[in-house]
């Protein structure tokens, strides 16, 4: 079973043409926002086609094989296909009930190739240019210099004057090195490509979107990862310098009579990065704005991490339930699929088991790659042994069988261990630049299991599963295997200074979130609408809170046991629902012009 890769990574993308037209730029590579080189990695120009033909299959239909049967009772009865689910979320995204979320007039079948903005294609390059690093508090606290690199998607066949403005996007949680927007090599770095060029791109709009300090071809150091925000957000606001270079580089000259707007989006771990963003461009780094001949117009947080103390970091803690009762599933994590649903198992609960398993995934990566980050820049790597319970676990010494363990549902066996994806320490997994993202989370995550018991909490799947299925919950708090650390004083002024889910702000904002997300609690979201939140302290409307029924979304799994095998529906949970939410970020964008 290829759930749990499937799950970390997204295996989706188009393959455009590679074009090798590398130019060296001479330039001062100690100023920040300087241009250093580019190279043209993509295109689509000769036509939009491309890009609409697969709004379908990897758009709207991420991860269903729109001819795979779809299984809906234990002995695999074959009453649907792949594309009644892509049909479903076709019905949804274009019913008259949601215009508000997706616009009055969008047609998925034409909203590219129907364009009235005139745009025939797009072109995709990879820049290299510099912005601060992450101070390491514990030598001192001097940030270095890095050079970054990050993805610039220009549209073609429309003069510069009626280019609609620059999206600056953020992009969501990669575990590794590659896999970055600027990648085409790996199949997540050419699906971010794919989304970026078909929402916004094709729209008419310069997209800008930066690969963060650590990763692309930051190699050298650990990327600041989610605690570190206002670093990350400097990334993207040090490459809208860049971008214009790149512009002037490749004769686009956007006339300067009046300024460009600019439009921030972004998701998840982006997302908290995108309202920094907005914060510091509305603030002291307002003299980019000018600069550049920008005007900020709105920024779009989309399923972000916006409170990283009250609702991320107690979350990964909680002992959580994904049952369809919201009494107790107080978090709101996907309980895989609604009883109601015309796609749900007759019998077997496995949809909400393998919904859980993702939710426990989700957290033991997410909070090993924060943990990670706060060591490498607040202290030594002894701090490992001390934040962490198990040797065995910082050093991946032994994994549990995961397939083999989500069979034993059907075959009763005990839980098998074997050697881990990656057999390396957790101080150097997300540092090599060779490791993939799938293995790493695989790694994480059957690592746990084998040195802590987390999820399992010791016991076989079926166990497991018939708690989950009578309202109990798996053993999916991380303090399985990181000691606690709300009462940690230096932990928690990190983590507090990074929230951003409680200020006024001057430039409208919109947050846009799922109803349920086993990834990012839309708790980030409901602390950041509440009158406490950015939106109750801001003026009159200056705030617009919209959510997503993600329960009429689904996407699609294979399952490959003895007694049960086939495609199964899933609710679309936070890995699989970015193309549906940057769709409403379009429209938000384009309601504020």
């Amino acid at each position: 079973m290829k759930y749990l890769k499937k799950l970390l990574l997204l295996l989706s993308g188009i393959t455009l043409v590679a074009c090798g037209t590398g130019t060296g730029i001479s330039t001062n590579a100690n100023t920040y926002g300087q241009l250093q080189s580019y190279s043209m990695i993509g295109t689509a120009a000769t036509s939009v086609d491309i890009l609409q033909d697969s709004v379908r299959p990897l758009g709207a239909c991420l991860g269903i094989d729109e001819q795979a049967v779809v299984i809906d009772s234990d002995i695999g009865t074959a009453s649907h296909f792949g594309s009644d689910l892509c049909d479903a979320n076709y019905n949804y995204i274009q019913g008259s009930a949601n215009k508000n979320l997706f616009g009055a007039s969008l047609n998925l079948d034409t909203f590219i190739t129907s364009n009235v903005e005139g745009v025939t294609g797009v072109k995709q390059y990879k820049i290299i240019y510099n912005t601060p690093g992450q101070a390491y508090y514990y030598a001192g606290g001097a940030a270095s210099n890095e050079t970054v690199s990050g993805l610039v998607i220009v549209p073609q066949g429309i003069p510069a004057d009626k280019i609609k403005g620059v999206v600056l996007y953020y992009h969501a949680t990669v575990l590794s090195k590659n896999g970055v927007p600027s990648d085409n090599s790996s199949a997540a770095g050419q699906y971010t490509e794919w989304l970026l060029s078909s929402v916004y791109a094709s729209q008419g709009y310069i997209v800008v979107a930066p690969d963060y300090v650590g990763q692309g071809i930051d190699v050298g150091v650990m990327h600041p990862y989610v605690l570190y925000a206002e670093t990350n957000a400097l990334s993207g606001i040090n490459m809208l310098t860049a971008t214009r270079q790149l512009l002037s580089q490749l004769s686009i000259a956007i006339p300067n009579s009046e300024a460009l707007g600019l439009y921030i989006s972004s998701y998840s771990e982006g997302g908290a990065y995108a309202l920094w963003a907005s914060r510091l461009l509305s603030g002291q780094y307002s003299n980019v704005l000018a600069t550049n001949n920008l005007t900020l117009k709105r920024t779009v947080g989309v399923s972000g991490a916006y409170n990283l103390s009250g609702a991320m970091l107690p979350y990964a803690y909680n002992q959580t339930n994904n049952n369809v009762d919201p009494r107790i599933n107080t978090y709101n994590a996907s309980p895989g699929i609604m009883q109601s649903s015309p796609f749900v198992l007759n019998s077997l609960p496995v949809q909400q088991m393998l919904a859980n398993f993702s939710m426990a995934a989700g957290k033991a990566s997410l909070a090993s790659y924060a943990f990670t980050a706060f060591i490498n820049y607040n202290f030594t790597p002894a701090a490992y042994a001390v934040l962490f319970r198990s040797s065995s676990f910082v050093n991946m010494a032994s994994c549990v069988d995961i397939g083999l363990y989500v069979a034993s549902v059907i075959t009763g066996s005990s839980i098998i261990t074997t050697s881990c994806p990656i057999t390396d320490s957790l101080q150097n997994l997300f540092m090599n630049s060779s490791y993939k993202a799938s293995d790493i989370g695989g790694s994480i995550f059957a690592s746990a299991m084998a040195a802590n018991q987390f999820f399992t909490g010791g016991n076989p799947a079926k166990t497991v599963m018939g708690t989950i299925a009578n309202g109990g919950t798996s053993n999916n708090s991380v303090n399985a295997f990181a000691d606690p650390v709300l009462s940690d004083p230096s932990l928690m002024s990190v983590i507090r200074k990074a929230d951003t889910w409680s200020y006024v702000t001057s430039s409208p904002i919109s947050l846009v979130y799922l109803d349920y997300d086993s990834t990012v609690p839309n708790l980030n979201s409901t602390t950041a609408c509440s009158l406490s939140g950015v939106k109750g302290l801001s003026a009159n409307e200056m705030v617009n809170c919209l959510h997503v029924d993600n329960t009429q979304l689904y996407t699609a799994e294979a399952l490959d046991l003895e007694q049960l095998s086939g495609i199964i529906a899933l609710m679309q949970d936070h890995g699989q629902a970015e193309f549906v939410l940057n769709l409403v970020a379009l429209n938000q964008i384009k309601i504020t012009q």
